[in-house]
């Protein structure tokens, strides 16, 4: 990872760094750690990455149909192995009669699924269904797709855009106090109008738990990319507002997770997105990386 310090240095040739300020508690579980800005020269910027997409499923245990659609977002990650199609798994707490656990086991469902579907995404009329980018396709009133047959389309129109900024993001954990610390670079490539936020996902794979998959009940069904908590607050931080050509934010995160999670599974997803009124597009996502 480029060195904070080598950047500021190059970049006091022409102005000063941003001052990181002292860690901020959001309330959310989550704290900022580093919050550091300033403009890369000429010769330090990247090449604009490829776009990355993000689908957002809405699903749970006793969803006879939702089975089927965790194997359509399989095959549409499959489709792409270069990394650019991820899935946040959402279990809302107020479709209870899909979403509620079987009887000893661990809830799936969360305040943080509850809120991006109640505040961002709009309650589905069923589930499964599904955002892509959180976008409103043309043809679509509103930015869930009910079922999962329009994913595939959607996410091939989404991956014929460019993005304007870098993501880069490793995250370490501490399993001593159950710690997460999400240290995160983003970089314009283009010059971007309005305020760009971003929001950090903590997924979690490879949980066997009970699932409903039609007329059975399968004992050790596996789930994956269950979203079981954002990082950041649910609806975003502010990242910077109408950012240039090569506008360079550092943002380390910290936060705790439950002790029954396996961190051996987790996956750590950054995304870049707009908050603007009913614009919640979603410019980038990228996973972030296990430190050794």
């Amino acid at each position: 990872m480029k060195n904070i310090l080598t950047f500021c240095a190059l970049y006091l040739a022409v102005s000063s760094c941003d001052e990181t300020p002292p860690p901020i508690d959001y309330g959310t579980g989550g704290i900022q750690l580093a919050d550091t800005t300033y403009v890369l020269g000429n010769t330090q910027r990247s090449d604009a990455q490829e776009k990355g997409i993000l689908i957002e499923e809405f699903s749970g245990v006793k969803c006879v149909n939702c089975p089927a659609a965790h194997k359509e977002a399989k095959r549409i990650i499959d489709e792409n192995p270069e990394a650019r199609v991820f899935v946040a798994t959402l279990h809302p707490l107020s479709i209870a009669n899909q979403t509620s656990a079987f009887e000893g086991e661990q809830h799936l469902s969360n305040e943080f699924s509850e809120n991006i579907m109640n505040y961002i995404l709009g309650k589905p009329d069923g589930i499964p269904a599904g955002s892509v980018d959180r976008y409103i396709f043309q043809g679509q009133t509103k930015r869930i797709a009910l079922g999962f047959s329009s994913w595939g389309n959607f996410v091939k129109e989404r991956l014929n855009l460019t993005t304007p900024i870098n993501i880069k993001s490793v995250y370490t954990i501490d399993t001593s106090n159950q710690s997460i610390v999400v240290k995160s670079e983003f970089e314009c490539t283009e010059a971007v109008e309005g305020t760009l936020y971003y929001t950090v996902h903590l997924l979690e794979n490879k949980i066997i738990q009970k699932q409903k998959d039609n007329s059975q009940t399968i004992n050790d069904y596996e789930h994956n990319h269950v979203l079981r908590k954002t990082l950041t607050f649910y609806s975003g931080e502010n990242l910077y507002q109408n950012p240039e050509i090569g506008r360079f934010v550092r943002k380390d995160f910290s936060s705790n997770y439950d002790v029954i999670w396996n961190p051996g599974n987790f996956e750590v997803l950054v995304l870049v997105h707009k908050k603007k009124g009913n614009d919640w597009e979603i410019l980038h996502v990228v996973e972030s990386q296990l430190e050794q």
